[in-house]
């Protein structure tokens, strides 16, 4: 589980269906993790939890596996104080296979696999997950659409979409690391000034996104900015302290923006940053009822979608998040 520490708030959900999003505290999640595998029914697909295993220390074992003459030798991990074995089946975004196109990164495990099949599954996994890229850059593409027409109160003096003035950075973003399903969702509220705003990668933290993702395409500027608050794209000089945190705990766990991306996806509720007449960051959880739930409206469809192409085990929300879709 992500500690506390990292962010203000942590929510943890289930995907139900295609109507309802159910998030619940953390605290609330263990605890009836705890019970059920005290009461012997733990064998849902949930991922269990408990305080022997902080930071989604499950997924440790996303690190790249030794690959000795076309066999990847299986995982030994000390755990807990017992040393255990794991073996992986072959998927698409198994442990280790940072990108499906690579050839040499096909999984061949003990029991006799058939090569040419294998080759073959992997290419129709790298058809699928581009598939899956380009219907989730048309779902960005139409929420951002869909939100143009909005209007606000005189409080918000300005409205910026990165997904239209960043729309490179956020599209290599998108067809580096994703179109995989993951094993957990995580949503943020909406952009920062200095990370998404700038960048266009959610929790865009600009140094941690040249450096860590190695995205570098170039942003376009709006035509109309605040003075206080200019794009200046992937050389920023001001860091996203919650990008930081995100992508920098990403950076320290999991080494490689691959190996954390296979496991993992970040999504940004809502794409639009809201400024006062004073450069002050107006979060959507202070714009009006109505406001609200106009953009509910339309974010709400993309989430869905996302959820629908991502298939998490889990979802977690993450800061304010929860705290707007409760009131939207």
């Amino acid at each position: 589980m992500l500690r506390c520490g990292l962010f203000s708030t942590i929510f943890v959900g289930e995907y139900v269906g295609s109507k309802q999003l159910n998030m619940i505290p953390t605290s609330t999640y263990i605890r009836k993790r705890r019970k059920a595998i005290v009461d012997g029914v733990s064998g849902s697909s949930e991922v269990g939890f408990s305080d022997s295993k902080p930071d989604f220390a499950e997924f440790r074992h996303v690190a790249l596996q030794e690959v000795v003459n076309g066999v990847r030798k299986p995982d030994s991990r000390l755990r807990d104080g017992k040393k255990v074995k794991k073996e992986y089946g072959v998927r698409g975004g198994a442990p280790g296979v940072h990108k499906l196109e690579s050839a040499r990164k096909i999984e061949i495990f003990s029991g006799g696999v058939d090569v040419e099949r294998e080759t073959a599954k992997v290419a129709g996994d790298t058809a699928a997950v581009e598939g899956r890229c380009e219907a989730l850059l048309k779902v960005m593409d139409d929420m951002a659409s869909a939100l143009d027409p909005l209007s606000f109160n005189s409080s918000v003096a300005f409205v910026y979409n990165p997904l239209h003035y960043a729309r490179k950075p956020h599209e290599e973003y998108v067809r580096k690391y994703g179109g995989k399903e993951v094993e957990c969702l995580l949503v943020g509220m909406n952009p920062g000034p200095f990370g998404m705003a700038q960048t266009g990668v959610p929790f865009g933290d600009s140094v941690l996104v040249r450096e860590f993702l190695h995205i570098s395409s170039e942003v376009d500027p709006p035509e109309i900015m605040h003075p206080k608050r200019p794009i200046i794209g992937l050389n920023c000089p001001r860091r996203e302290v919650s990008g930081q945190r995100l992508w920098g705990w990403a950076q320290a766990r999991f080494g490689t923006a691959s190996a954390f991306l296979d496991q993992f996806w970040i999504h940004n509720y809502c794409p639009l940053l809201f400024m006062e007449s004073s450069g002050k960051n107006r979060t959507p959880d202070k714009l009006s009822k109505a406001e609200r739930a106009s953009i509910a409206d339309v974010c709400n469809v993309a989430l869905r979608a996302v959820i629908d192409m991502t298939k998490p085990r889990l979802i977690v929300g993450i800061g304010q998040f929860w705290h707007f879709y409760s009131i939207a």
